[in-house]
């Protein structure tokens, strides 16, 4: 698992965009196929959120941990 993290958390492309975004963006079928024509793509930042924005729909992601604190249930 924390290999995972590590992994997905790597820069992509530009320094502050990590794999995890282009592989949602890939998985949803965000991104266009190979060999179709290439859209407008845009990366919005607002405090620790990015939204990759492409013409097929968009991924937004945390840049930072929530800090919800976790306790069990009484």
């Amino acid at each position: 698992e924390r290999i995972g993290r590590e992994i997905c958390s790597l820069p992509l492309f530009l320094p502050f965009l990590p794999l995890r975004a282009v592989h949602a963006a890939q998985s949803l079928g965000f991104l266009p196929p190979a060999g179709a024509e290439e859209g407008p793509v845009a990366l919005f930042a607002s405090g620790p959120w990015l939204r990759l924005r492409t013409p097929y729909g968009s991924v937004a992601l945390r840049t930072v941990p929530m800090a919800l604190p976790v306790a069990p249930g009484r």
